[in-house]
């Protein structure tokens, strides 16, 4: 379906995923206040007179593994911001103090060299977290909290230009270390529905 203006028209999935909007939402809201829903209404998306669609230049970024054996395409609504998650979990999986992630609907996601395995835990939901990894190097893409639909945990810092991503919100917080600064808005775990 095509906008007026000519721009590709994409359907609204979930708003409520898209931590890159914290950013622009941080400006607009009293931390106190700052919700999901909060986060997806500060978006800077125009939004057409047909209420569930958005129209807005999707930007696709290309990430790979160590070996190299493993590529991928991430396509998302607006240019990539880092969440850092401090969780126990990601500490353990990546043997660093937090790791960078951006979320998007699991349809943007495209492995396009390779194929990658994957590797099942229970989450704090109880719920499972299915993670992707290329079988050769056991780089991790992106992982799938099925708690939260049809959304993936991309891992950003492995993406093209991760170095020049802004960073939009740390979750977690209560397991940062203490030697580490705040970097962004500092959700306890994660934020709220």
């Amino acid at each position: 379906m095509a906008h007026p203006s000519g721009q590709q028209a994409r359907l609204d999935r979930s708003p409520l995923s898209r931590l890159a909007a914290v950013a622009a939402c941080l400006g607009r809201a009293s931390s106190s206040r700052l919700s999901w829903k909060s986060i997806a209404d500060g978006m800077d998306a125009r939004r057409c007179p047909q209420p569930h669609l958005i129209y807005c230049n999707m930007p696709t970024t290309k990430g790979s593994c160590h070996c190299g054996q493993t590529e991928w395409e991430v396509t998302t609504e607006e240019a990539p911001a880092h969440v850092l998650c401090h969780c126990m979990a990601c500490k353990k999986l990546s043997g660093g103090e937090y790791t960078l992630n951006i979320v998007v609907p699991s349809d943007d996601c495209k492995v396009t060299k390779g194929e990658l395995s994957k590797y099942t835990y229970k989450g704090d939901s109880g719920n499972d977290v299915i993670c992707y990894y290329c079988p050769n190097c056991t780089t991790h893409p992106w992982h799938h909290q099925t708690v939260q639909g049809n959304k993936y945990v991309v891992r950003s810092g492995l993406l093209e230009g991760a170095s020049e991503f802004s960073t939009a919100a740390e979750v977690y917080g209560k397991d940062r270390w203490s030697f580490q600064p705040q970097v962004a808005h500092t959700f306890p775990v994660a934020p709220p529905s």
